[in-house]
């Protein structure tokens, strides 16, 4: 059975040798069909991969972009949800008080331009406008009062009210205003309605600081002019504006006035030296009736010189110079005592400018800047020391250059007169000899 068995196998071998080198043939086929798609498939691949690619980078970019746009109008859509009407009521609401500020101001300004008398023609409208609590009704009420009073006004203006006086009694009338020209009439009085500077209600011309030659007083600046006539002080009032600064100053000022005029005396009363004088009287010797003709300080200095006379010419001329330089701290006496004033007198003006300013500046902070008259009158008033300062330093400083150049002149002529001196009495002994 085994012998059987192996006697068909072998004669089944040629058989299957065939099928299994057919089924090579097919193996190898495939394979070289598999691997030429294989790189067909890699070739394919390898062209599509570049433009694969650049459409991957452009998507990428515009995923970028989108996602970008998408927060920016996320960020804007919140800000407008949360913050934006927000934001815009605030903007209004200060539209509505800078509009309510001018308001204001204008407010100010009509009872600035207006005069004593018109203002009692406007106080209803005014106080209706103020006692409006909406500030919409109030400026329109404003702008209704201002378009009815430009509009009279251009044609003249009739209307009742009060007027004082030249004694200051009150009397009802009627106003007639014509530019800025303002009439009164009533009760048997009638005249030139001016704003006087020390009454809030109109008045008559009579009252006012009209100047002389004027016969017919017409206020065209609504009182401005007649407030400045009012403000003037006198000088004393002036001075006392300055403060307690103004008493050192005020003594300075005397005290230069008074060495300026014993100063200006004793230096007219020094005659300059006349050499034919001294020429004679080396040439004599004697001092008579000539030596008082030279006066002070060259009658002393000559009459030193006598003494001295038949000393030799250089020690003769030593001896005068020393005592001419006896003679010269009382020409240059308080010289000095006005450069000193000169120079203090500013620093004392500029020290009331200085706490003038403080007390200003401590009024600002108790009562604000506001009150825009507080402020501008503790200036003006710190500035008078300083104004005083200047008016007494330029004078003192002035005339002390002329006194200096003075007594610098003398000192000269009298240096002169010595040299002559000696050089004649040193020629009348060489004549005598």
């Amino acid at each position: 059975m085994r012998r059987l068995c192996c006697m068909l196998m072998l004669l089944a071998l040629p058989a299957h040798a065939a099928n299994v080198a057919e089924a090579i043939d097919r193996t190898q086929a495939d394979t070289v069909k598999a691997v030429r798609e294989l790189d067909e498939l890699r070739s394919k691949i390898s062209s599509e991969r570049l433009p694969l690619a650049e459409k991957l980078s452009r998507l990428e970019k515009d995923v970028a972009r989108l996602r970008s746009e998408r927060t920016r109008l996320q960020s804007v859509l919140d800000s407008h949800t949360e913050s934006g009407a927000g934001t815009e009521l605030r903007k209004l609401e200060e539209r509505a008080g800078l509009i309510e500020a001018l308001l204001q101001d204008y407010r100010r300004s009509v009872e600035g331009r207006a005069s004593a008398a018109e203002l009692q023609y406007l106080k209803p409208d005014l106080d209706a406008a103020d006692a409006s609590g909406d500030p919409v009704e109030t400026g329109r009420a404003l702008l209704s009062l201002a378009k009815r009073w430009n509009r009279e006004l251009a044609g003249g203006l009739s209307f009742s009210g009060e007027c004082l006086d030249g004694a200051g009694r009150l009397h009802q009338g009627a106003f007639t205003v014509i530019g800025p020209v303002v009439w009164f009439a009533g009760s048997g009085l009638s005249g030139l309605a001016v704003t006087a500077p020390d009454s809030m209600l109109p008045s008559l011309a009579e009252r006012a600081p009209a100047r002389s030659g004027v016969g017919f007083p017409v206020d065209v600046t609504g009182g401005k002019v007649l407030k400045i006539e009012g403000s003037r002080g006198s000088w004393m009032d002036h001075l006392k504006s300055g403060g307690f600064v103004m008493f050192p100053l005020l003594l300075l000022g005397l005290l230069a006035v008074v060495i300026i005029v014993w100063k200006t005396v004793s230096l007219r009363n020094i005659r300059p030296a006349d050499t034919t004088l001294v020429r004679q009287i080396a040439a004599s010797g004697e001092s008579g009736e000539l030596m008082e003709r030279l006066g002070f300080p060259a009658g002393p200095i000559i009459a030193e010189g006598l003494r001295h006379r038949h000393a030799p010419p250089e020690l003769l001329e030593e001896i005068m110079y020393e005592r001419m330089l006896m003679h010269v701290p009382a020409l240059e006496r308080h010289l000095g005592t006005l450069a000193v004033i000169g120079g203090v007198a500013p620093l004392l003006g500029l020290l009331g400018t200085v706490t003038g300013m403080i007390h200003t500046f401590r009024l600002v902070t108790l009562f604000g800047s506001g009150e825009a008259h507080l402020l501008s009158g503790g200036i003006s008033e710190a500035l008078v020391t300083t104004e005083t300062g200047l008016v007494i330093a330029i004078p003192v400083l002035i005339i002390h250059a002329y006194f200096h150049r003075r007594v610098k002149s003398i000192i000269a002529g009298l240096e002169l007169m010595i040299s002559e001196f000696a050089r004649q009495t040193g020629q009348v002994k060489g004549d005598a000899e």
